[in-house]
């Protein structure tokens, strides 16, 4: 080859060479010049403009009272055919390495100047192929002022499209995702925090491992620090997992899951009643609350194992709080659904525990949540029910003691948001009432009034009762309503 060929050729390597340090020089400072105006710094910054490539190492990104610091950011592989013909930012990988993000949300404030909503994004579609955020921490105050705090995050996305100009819920789509989240903490009030140990979320479906509820409060002072009366609680749940989850644009949103599990959930509720007032405020039964979601709901059935649920209540001071345990729960609850259109109208709840540890108690409750009326029907059955069980309530609310004992009981209730109606046949024997005075001394006077009109039956078969006209306290809850339904039961059987 002559010389001149061979010039030829190294003059225009040469050149190439040089636009390509020009344009990587010129990209790099241009590049620099835009994070510069966003307010991002950064310790160092690598540009491979010919292959799209580009690392910042430890970032910080600073925005009213929020603040983002990273080790590093690695974009690979961004299409310049795409952004300067189609206006679209094309990657193939984003990764976020030990990110810290910090500070404190704020409400954002409504701006005076009217928004074009017509007006569209410069920016289209962003389209990455893979994005990863590697081991990330949270620690923020929410818009309430509690914290919120994420020892670990971490994020896998594959195929992640988001259109800047889209009007619906879900403006993206992603093919895959995982993400495990590591010790999350916050405050849902002044008296209660909420932790998890860990969340996996692996495309459709969710576990959430260590699930807490605990009281910041203790028993005596926590009412004090409340706006109204209201529970203290005091939750664990070892397990809960998702499966089937499935996001829709709708006419709104609409959330389906096929199975929620609960596993081995100890749930404490106590009310101190000496302080407060109870609320006046309104409480809806469960199918008016599920029917007023802001989205679409529908889970096939929630299965829920190996639990306890225990309520107590402060009624009288001097006394000890009445306690009620339902042990060894179990439950299963089908077609949570508030969709209008759906095969089955009914949902339907069995629930089989042990009232306080040695009384079998089972229930099937059905209702239509799409139903205006909230019409509901429960019935149910509860064996072997000792003058000790029944007075672990009755004796500290209403010092009332209950000797004797109910061998078993049937109640079948039908009713809705404002009356029900129903029956109930039990079997008794040598049951007696001993009302007591502050003290807990027994007015025998009164008892052997009240005890004149007991009848035993236990010799006769089943008392059968019928349940007629029970009003509904609107301020209570549905628990509350059945009750009411019990006690009225239980006034016809013995009286």
């Amino acid at each position: 080859m002559s010389k001149k060929p061979l010039f030829k050729i190294l003059l225009i390597a040469l050149i190439v060479i040089v636009i390509y340090k020009v344009l990587e020089v010129y990209g790099t400072k241009k590049v620099a010049f835009i994070l510069k105006s966003e307010g991002i710094s950064y310790a160092d910054l690598n540009i491979d403009f010919l292959g799209g490539d580009l690392e910042l190492e430890d970032v910080i990104y600073t925005k009213d009272s929020m603040q983002f610091v990273a080790e590093n950011i690695n974009i690979n592989d961004f299409s310049y055919y795409n952004y300067f013909s189609n206006k679209e930012i094309h990657l193939d990988d984003l990764e976020v390495v030990n990110a810290d993000v910090t500070g404190k949300l704020t409400q954002q404030k409504k701006d005076s100047v009217q928004i074009d909503s017509t007006k569209k994004s410069k920016i289209s579609i962003i389209n990455i192929e893979n994005i990863k955020v590697d081991n990330a921490q949270l620690s923020v105050k929410k818009k309430n002022g509690f914290p919120l705090k994420i020892n670990s995050l971490n994020i896998e996305i594959d195929e992640f499209r988001l259109d800047l100009n889209s009007s619906d819920k879900i403006p993206f789509t992603i093919n895959n995702i995982s993400s495990s989240v590591t010790n999350l903490e916050t405050s849902l009030t002044e008296v209660q925090d909420f932790k998890v140990s860990r969340i996996d979320l692996m495309n459709q479906n969710l576990v959430i491992d260590s699930l807490y509820i605990l009281p910041t409060k203790n028993r005596k002072e926590y009412i004090h620090f409340v706006p109204k009366e209201q529970e203290l609680m005091d939750l664990f749940t070892k397990k809960v997992e998702i499966s089937n989850i499935n996001l829709e644009e709708q006419d709104s949103l609409y959330v389906g899951i096929e199975n929620i599990k609960i596993d081995q959930t100890n749930f404490d509720l106590y009310l101190d009643a000496t302080v407060l007032e109870h609320s006046k405020q309104h409480k809806k039964l469960y199918s008016k609350s599920l029917r007023e979601l802001p989205f679409k709901l529908n889970v096939k059935t929630i299965d829920i194992s190996n639990s306890v649920l225990t309520y107590e209540e402060f009624t009288k001071p001097g006394n000890n709080p009445g306690i009620i345990i339902f042990d060894e729960l179990e439950a299963k609850i089908t077609n949570v659904n508030n969709s209008y259109y759906k095969e089955e109208k009914e949902t339907v709840a069995e629930i089989k525990a042990k009232f306080m540890k040695s009384s079998p108690l089972n229930i099937k409750w059905r209702f239509d949540i799409n139903d205006q009326d909230d019409e509901f029907r429960i019935y149910g059955s509860l064996f072997d029910l000792t003058s000790a069980n029944m007075s672990s309530f009755l004796l500290p609310t209403m010092n009332v003691k209950v000797d004797g004992s109910i061998h078993r009981m049937y109640f079948d209730i039908e009713g809705n948001n404002y009356v029900s109606n129903g029956k109930m046949n039990m079997d008794y024997e040598h049951l007696q009432l001993k009302i007591l005075d502050q003290e807990k001394h027994r007015k025998k006077v009164l008892s052997w009034v009240v005890n004149l009109f007991v009848k035993d039956k236990s010799k006769k078969g089943l008392a059968h009762a019928e349940i007629k006209e029970v009003k509904r306290n609107q301020t209570k809850s549905f628990w509350n309503y059945l009750w009411l339904n019990i006690e009225h039961g239980l006034k016809k059987s013995l009286i």
